[in-house]
């Protein structure tokens, strides 16, 4: 990892990691952990591990360079913006292909949130204050 900038986790506990000087996003699977989970907030045991390999789930060929946010709703779709051509790319639960969609006005932005319904919410507070 090389300045790590946002750690998210998906319901199953896998942990995404925006590495963002390596400009990738990893995944971590949960290899063990006999506690409940709930939604964006697993609940872990002391005892929980995490595979010490991870999979590069996207690189900078997909989501640019220096990736900072992740955002994963309660379907385990994976949503990052990708900073260099301000779009946000996304990628259902179990897919490896990722769909990008353009939003108007968007430059440098840093994070995001998607409510229940649907909304996306981002920082755009990089350039435009």
């Amino acid at each position: 990892l090389n300045t790590p900038g946002t750690l998210r986790f998906d319901s199953y506990g896998n942990l995404f990691v925006a590495d963002r000087f390596n400009h990738r996003v990893l995944k971590f699977i949960l290899a063990s952990n006999s506690c409940r989970l709930s939604y964006n907030e697993p609940t872990f045991c002391s005892n929980a591990t995490w595979s010490v390999n991870a999979i590069t789930f996207a690189s900078a060929s997909t989501i640019g360079t220096l990736p900072y946010g992740i955002f994963i709703n309660g379907i385990n779709t994976v949503y990052v913006p990708n900073r260099v051509s301000n779009t946000i790319i996304s990628w259902p639960q179990g897919s490896s292909t990722s769909t990008s969609n353009s939003y108007s006005n968007l430059n440098n932005s840093c994070s995001l949130f998607m409510s229940m319904t649907g909304d996306i919410y981002l920082d755009n507070g990089y350039s435009y204050g």
